[in-house]
């Protein structure tokens, strides 16, 4: 497994478990299990540094997103488990948790690119035609 597809499937057995407690099982690509509990350290002393052509225009930490990506995913569930009117969570739900950096304008000819500290990913890099 490449660590993008790693960390999807980490986040998917963290939804499943975050109202058993159950550790999640590792993965082929690793060698120790990984648990609930790391899921929640690992993403959130993450850092990113968001680049325009190059330069730095913004850093951004996991903990900008409610202490972190699993804690805002967390909170989410807690939120619609106590919603009236809203279903919870169904599986082939797509969820975002939120930017780590703020939001800039684009233009013709930049590249962005993103580096990431902390979590074993590697960034993008988007040039805009």
């Amino acid at each position: 497994m490449n660590a993008l597809t790693d960390l999807q499937a980490i986040a998917v057995e963290a939804l499943a478990a975050l109202d058993t407690g159950h550790q999640i099982q590792p993965f082929s690509s690793r060698t120790s299990s990984f648990n609930l509990d790391d899921a929640y350290r690992v993403t959130a002393v993450f850092e990113i540094d968001l680049k325009r052509d190059g330069t730095v225009v913004d850093h951004g930490l996991g903990t900008n997103v409610l202490g972190g990506p699993v804690s805002a995913l967390r909170h989410l569930i807690d939120l619609l488990a106590r919603d009236q009117v809203n279903p919870a969570l169904a599986a082939g739900e797509i969820i975002t948790t939120g930017t780590l950096t703020r939001a800039f304008a684009v233009s013709v000819g930049e590249t962005w690119t993103t580096e990431l500290t902390g979590l074993a990913l590697h960034g993008l890099c988007v040039r805009f035609a």
